[in-house]
């Protein structure tokens, strides 16, 4: 299962109704929308499933997870491509 970590040094401002966000990853600021600023609040304390997200999102919003879960699905690649989050792979033990 795939996990997320949000990116050291990521800096987050409110701009009118929208966040500008900057990653120290790309030396680059772009806008985002409330649902992906959401979904990097919630990494803030360590990496997480999608699942997690979902979970933590919901005890915030009181909104289902299962209702969020498509939402935050279509928000990671946008946040792995803009360097805000970093996906880490599984670790896959091989039993002999």
């Amino acid at each position: 299962m795939h996990r997320f970590e949000r990116v050291p040094g990521l800096m987050l401002e409110p701009v009118a109704h929208l966040w500008a966000a900057f990653s120290p990853l790309t030396g680059e600021t772009s806008l985002l929308n409330d649902e992906s600023v959401a979904i990097l609040e919630t990494l803030q304390d360590g990496a997480m499933t999608s699942h997690e997200v979902c979970k933590g999102l919901a005890s915030d919003s009181g909104i289902p997870a299962q209702t969020l879960a498509e939402v935050v699905e279509k928000c990671w690649p946008r946040l792995v491509e803009a360097g805000y989050v970093r996906e880490l792979m599984a670790d896959v033990s091989i039993g002999t």
